[in-house]
């Protein structure tokens, strides 16, 4: 199948992409291609995704980026580019610093707080300048400052229904960020907010956006 829902509604979208899965279901042990642009229908029809690279960098565009189930390529992104083109919203992804490196617990700083990443960061050197990625959602409200913890001013806020989407002035230079939060938002424009970003949560790249591993048990 060569994006064969690209021209379709959204409603008969989600309809056809449910009887693709129980045709695939059907035939069993038969092996499908399915080429496509749209992550969700990656994440919902794979067993397996081959997620190649896009971009500028022409040594690099149409190679092999990751190979591995959807559940792996969310939870264990092998780089930069994976991590903010797998999932919705994207990845959060801020500049920190790798105070102390550790086979399971590291230590990093980002906007100046302190921060605890079930990360092995082993190969790296203590010092190493990193970017620290934490999924919208993954954060937790937070009732004050402290480790692990984000605070910010919201600038826009999108009510969902079963979700909001709160995005976050954190400081100059850095992208909002975007945290998922349950229900109908109860904060406004102009508040301050303060995010938990739990330390197994957190994911950690390199300068050359390679990431190190994650140390909890993830699905696969």
């Amino acid at each position: 199948f060569d994006e064969p829902l690209s021209n379709l509604d959204a409603a008969l979208r989600v309809q056809t992409r449910l009887e693709i899965a129980k045709l695939h279901h059907a035939i069993g042990t038969a092996s499908m291609i399915y080429v496509t642009h749209d992550q969700v229908e990656a994440m919902t029809l794979a067993d397996k995704i081959v997620l190649l690279r896009a971009g500028e960098d022409v040594q690099k565009k149409g190679s092999i980026a990751q190979v591995g189930s959807p559940l792996t390529l969310y939870h264990r992104p092998a780089s930069l580019f994976v991590a903010e083109f797998i999932g919705s919203p994207k990845m959060n992804i801020l500049p920190g610093l790798l105070e102390h490196a550790a086979a399971d617990r590291s230590e990093v700083r980002l906007i100046g707080t302190p921060f605890s990443a079930a990360i092995d960061s082993t190969r790296l050197a203590s010092g190493a300048t990193i970017s620290v990625g934490v999924r919208p959602e993954d954060m937790r409200l937070s009732d004050a400052a402290g480790t692990n913890v984000v605070t910010g001013q919201i600038e826009h806020i999108e009510k969902l229904g079963d979700a909001s989407l709160l995005y976050v002035n954190v400081g100059a230079q850095i992208p909002l960020l975007t945290m998922k939060v349950e229900g109908t938002a109860t904060q406004s424009i102009g508040s301050t907010v303060h995010m938990y970003c739990p330390p197994e949560a957190l994911h950690l790249f390199d300068v050359e956006g390679d990431a190190c591993r994650r140390t909890p048990e993830l699905p696969t």
